[in-house]
C-alpha cells in the first residue's frame, strides 16, 4: 500500500509502515525551519502505536503495525497531517525571519518600523512578565527569500539615506 498526503508519504510492506516527511521539508520552508519540532511531533505520535524501528533515512520513521488496527494509524496520520498544516502556516519569529533572510536584527527592526517588512501580528513571550514580540507572515518571508534583490535594494537605500 502506498499513500501520499499533503505532507506525508506512507508505504506499508509486510506489516511495516514507513512514514516519510521528506517531501514536507522540500516543499515547505516553514516546516523546513521547524525540522526539529516536526521530527519530535511525528516521533511522539507514532510511539502511541508501538515501538519505532530505525528508518533508512532521517526523514523516515518505521513502525510494525501488524498488531495495530488500520483505523488507528489512519486517524493518527490524519492528526499529524492536520498539525503539520497548522505548523506550515505559523508565522515566523523575528529570529527565524533574520536567519532566513540573512539580515541583522537592526535591519529587521528598522524595516518593520518603516513598513518595508510588515509584521503579521504579535506573539506573547513569557520572561517573568509577558512581552509581545512581532511575528512575520510565512508568505511574505518566503517571497523575500526568493527575491534577494529586494533586500539588496533596501540595504542600498539605507546606505544612501541613513537615519
Amino acid at each position: 500500500m502506498n499513500w501520499k498526503g499533503r505532507y506525508l508519504d506512507l508505504t506499508l510492506v509486510d506489516g511495516i509502515l514507513t512514514l516519510s516527511h521528506q517531501r514536507a521539508f522540500a516543499e515547505n520552508l516553514s516546516l523546513q525551519v521547524r525540522k526539529i519540532e516536526v521530527n519530535r511531533l511525528i516521533r511522539s505520535r507514532l510511539k502511541r502505536l508501538g515501538p519505532l524501528i530505525r528508518g533508512n533515512a532521517p526523514q523516515n520513521f518505521q513502525i510494525d503495525v501488524t498488531a495495530v488496527s488500520r483505523s488507528s494509524f489512519k486517524s493518527l496520520v490524519i492528526e499529524v497531517e492536520a498539525v503539520l498544516a497548522t505548523m506550515a502556516t505559523q508565522p515566523f519569529s523575528g529570529r527565524m525571519t533574520e536567519e532566513l533572510l540573512g539580515i541583522s536584527s537592526q535591519e529587521r527592526l528598522r524595516w518593520t518600523k518603516d513598513g518595508r517588512l510588515p509584521h503579521s501580528g504579535t506573539a506573547p513571550i513569557h520572561r517573568g512578565r509577558t512581552i509581545m514580540l512581532p511575528v512575520y507572515a510565512v508568505e511574505r518571508v518566503v517571497s523575500l527569500k526568493s527575491a534577494p534583490e529586494v533586500i539588496a535594494a533596501w540595504r542600498e537605500a539605507d546606505d544612501m539615506f541613513p537615519l
